[in-house]
């Protein structure tokens, strides 16, 4: 069986997601006032609900960018999911507060989350990481020792 070779968009995807994490981070850090940087006390309150969400939203990037980048099958799945969350998250964005300001951030994660998607459904893509799993299961098997 031929070895299974990350696609360059993959590997592109996984880096930006890891750079994401980083930034969702530092969201967490100003949420918090990291730097003598806070929000706006209406926005303050919900500070610690921000800040879980902008870890837990690192968390899961750094997760799929890990699977992207090692072609794990359920990271496929995982990033599908994160993406069309995007999508939901920016479509909520352009309803409460309309195409200016935070709604623009809306449409960025729409269309992001729309190409990446489209991305990830190419069968060239898909196969490379139904034929890494192929690979893995191989793998087990012969250290198992069956057939």
């Amino acid at each position: 069986m031929s070895e299974a070779r990350r696609p360059l968009g993959v590997g592109l995807i996984a880096l930006l997601l890891a750079a994401s994490a980083i930034v969702s981070l530092a969201g967490a850090a100003i949420a918090l006032g990291a730097g003598g940087l806070t929000l706006p006390d209406a926005e303050r309150s919900g500070s610690l609900l921000v800040t879980a969400a902008y870890v837990g939203l690192a968390a899961a990037q750094v997760v799929v960018a890990w699977g992207f980048w090692t072609l794990h099958g359920w990271a496929w799945n995982l990033g599908v999911a994160l993406q069309a969350l995007n999508v939901v998250v920016g479509l909520a964005q352009i309803l409460l507060v309309g195409v200016t300001g935070i709604g623009l951030q809306g449409l960025a994660s729409i269309v992001i989350g729309v190409v990446v998607i489209a991305y990830l459904l190419r069968r060239r893509v898909l196969d490379a990481f139904v034929l890494r799993s192929l690979e893995r299961m191989d793998a087990d098997d012969t250290r198992r020792g069956t057939p």
